[in-house]
């Protein structure tokens, strides 16, 4: 059991540390330590750094007489004066920041370290010299050959719109970018259009398909932050004040960046990579300089995150800001009823630094709030040490909608997929894990294609998500540490003569371990794919069985699976496989789980140390099982898993699974 007790140590540990950075754990031992005085020492803190923002203006003025063409235009209020000087007061380790702020960003090519973010091994990149020269003519020759893209007149105008606000340059002809840049030596981006579950327009400029990506090495990949912050620092904040919590009240608010990858400029040396390619309804295909990042270069995404990352760890060490950013979008959490010390706090810091954030996308900190996609309840933090987050429910009608447009018409388009794709990832991967991307590999193969007719099976998957957003249970999450009962399983399967024999154990907490094994009949191997070895599958269909034949265990239970199969419990913990048959069983498994209100964390364990291992090999018959005292059963296989029934399990899912 010592594989077991490791299990346990790690899990408490991320209860504990998930959100280990020194600088929240400063701002919260700081909460802890001023509780209600923390309002007016905050105040004192911002005024300290407005100071040092108005001593360094001369520094502000003298670099502006530096700044290259790109950043007169979209980062003319940006402070790279205030940004260098508190790098280097903070000792933060990315001190050209200011730099690039005044020469401009490089969007292609091999990058630098910033030494802020965690380090990649990134490819090599082809010689740009190949990637100019004639195979650019051609590839602009064959754009201004074809037809106009489709939403080319929305397009259009939101380009329009970019022109106004200075983030891009008029409208030029190939033979004036020629003049510009030369022949060959430039390469645009082509536009296209996302239209957003909301009806949001956006326009993405396709930095893959045009090569810039390509010719593009990262040596590093941003890290960004979750719903899960607000649990873990509030947790700290729990664990430090003990039971004296009358002073206290959580509350969130949010922020939105101005501008955010459009706000940064192009380096001159790299403008000739930075050109938007669109349809002009009476011109035809036309060309427009863009000044600010990209969306849809892949360093932009590193070159943007800098900022909100350098500005919260800022207002976390300079204003006591408890805050947290995903790239544009601030978080404050607050801890005082009746003054906002981290909303203050942010809005001050990116003020400073010339990027103050929208008044009309702010929110101000409240009880109930949403961040990234998700409801987040904080109202019963001081009393009950409980934070509650469930999706937003007028996010989930609407993709219950969509479900039923889809399953109804049997075909689904490109534009339909990708909504889904991104409410879903947004709506269940914060607040579910790995279920709400059961139909991933499905819509993303839909976003290839214009229009998709869906088969049986790819039906199946979607009524199968239908139920768990239909079926969603709100996340609660305890704050302080509490030794909860764990639910231990151990499975096992083996495949020796053609037979697939499962078996596995169940230690519930205080009470008698529970065994099983089962014999899978032959119809359910024959409707698998041809393996010489079913071991794969079988050891996937415990994820499956078990819960199914044990319900009661698993109902509102923590439970630690051990697995030793290393694919199976990769399968299960995504719920998603590459191979159809086990893909179908470990999106059921996560179904049922998840009916169960079962929160189960799947480990992979050596089989020497399975104790399930016997009854997988010689069912009942095994010797070392018969000696532990345990109650013990073969059991039947259940026909709701047969594959002629299969495909109606839903139904039983719909109606609450197999009471046992």
């Amino acid at each position: 059991m010592d594989e077991t007790y490791k299990i346990l140590c790690l899990l408490n540990l991320l209860k504990k540390e998930t959100q280990g950075d020194l600088d929240v754990q400063y701002v919260i031992e700081g909460v802890a330590v001023w509780r209600r005085q923390l309002a007016p020492y905050s105040q004192k803190l911002r005024h300290t750094l407005d100071t040092v923002a108005r001593a360094v203006r001369p520094l502000e003025e003298f670099l502006n007489g530096l700044r290259c063409p790109s950043s007169q235009k979209v980062a003319q209020a940006k402070r790279p004066g205030f940004l260098a000087a508190m790098s280097i007061l903070l000792r933060w380790p990315d001190l050209v920041q200011a730099q690039l702020m005044v020469l401009g960003y490089p969007i292609v090519g091999d990058f630098v370290e910033s030494g802020v973010f965690r380090s990649i091994r990134g490819e090599d990149t082809p010689a740009l010299s190949e990637w100019l020269g004639p195979s650019a003519v051609q590839e602009v020759d064959l754009l201004l050959q074809r037809g106009p893209p489709r939403y080319f007149r929305e397009i259009y105008e939101v380009t329009c719109e970019e022109i106004e606000k200075g983030f891009c340059g008029p409208f030029l002809s190939k033979l004036e970018v020629d003049d510009l840049f030369g022949v060959g030596q430039w390469r645009p981006f082509e536009r296209f259009m996302v239209i957003q579950s909301d009806g949001k327009q956006r326009c993405i400029d396709n930095a893959r398909k045009s090569g810039h990506n390509r010719n593009t090495a990262m040596f590093e990949t941003i890290c960004t932050t979750s719903v899960d912050f607000i649990a873990c620092t509030t947790s700290m904040l729990l664990e430090g004040v003990g039971e004296d919590r009358e002073w206290l009240q959580v509350r969130l608010g949010t922020d939105d960046l101005p501008d955010a990858y459009r706000g940064l400029p192009v380096h001159p040396d790299h403008q000739r990579f930075s050109i938007i390619s669109l349809f002009h309804p009476q011109r035809g295909w036309q060309f427009s300089l863009l000044f600010g990042l990209a969306f849809g270069l892949e360093s932009a995404v590193v070159s943007f995150n800098r900022l909100p990352l350098f500005g919260i760890a800022m207002a976390r060490r300079c204003t006591m800001s408890c805050s947290a950013s995903y790239y544009d979008d601030q978080l404050a959490l607050e801890f005082l009823p009746d003054f906002n010390v981290s909303q203050l706090g942010v809005q001050c810091v990116f003020k400073l630094l010339g990027a103050p954030p929208q008044p009309s996308k702010a929110f101000s900190p409240a009880a109930n709030r949403y961040y990234l996609g998700t409801s987040v309840h904080t109202g019963d933090c001081a009393l009950s040490a409980m934070v509650r987050f469930q999706p937003k429910l007028t996010t989930t009608y609407k993709i219950l909608r969509m479900l039923d447009e889809v399953c109804q018409s049997r075909v689904l388009t490109r534009d339909l997929a990708g909504r889904l794709r991104g409410d879903l990832n947004w709506m269940y991967s914060m607040c579910a894990g790995f279920g709400g991307k059961l139909a991933g590999p499905l819509l993303s193969k839909c976003q290839q294609a214009d229009s998709t007719t869906l088969s049986a099976d790819e039906i199946y998957t979607l009524e199968m998500l239908r139920h768990l957003v239909a079926n969603y249970r709100p996340r609660e999450v305890p704050l302080l540490s509490r030794d909860s009962p764990v639910l231990r399983v151990y499975s096992d399967a083996s495949f020796e003569g053609g037979e697939l024999r499962l078996g596995w154990v169940l230690f519930p907490p205080g009470c008698q371990p529970v065994g099983g094994t089962c014999l899978v009949p032959p119809a359910v191997l024959q409707s698998w794919n041809v393996r010489q070895q079913q071991i794969f599958p079988g050891e996937s269909l415990c994820g499956l069985l078990v819960p199914w034949l044990h319900p009661k265990s698993f109902c509102s239970a923590d439970v630690v699976w051990f697995i030793d199969n290393e694919s199976a419990v990769a399968s299960l913990i995504k719920a998603s496989s590459d191979q159809p048959d086990v893909h179908r069983i470990v999106q059921t498994s996560q179904a049922v789980l998840q009916a169960l209100g079962a929160r189960t964390w799947f480990e992979w364990i050596d089989t020497e140390s399975n104790p399930s291992d016997g009854l997988s090999r010689d069912g009942l018959l095994d010797v070392w099982t018969q000696s532990q005292g345990w109650s013990v059963k073969d059991y039947a296989f259940p026909p709701e898993l047969l594959p002629d029934t299969f495909s109606s399990l839903l139904e039983h899912l719909l109606s609450g699974v197999n009471s046992g």
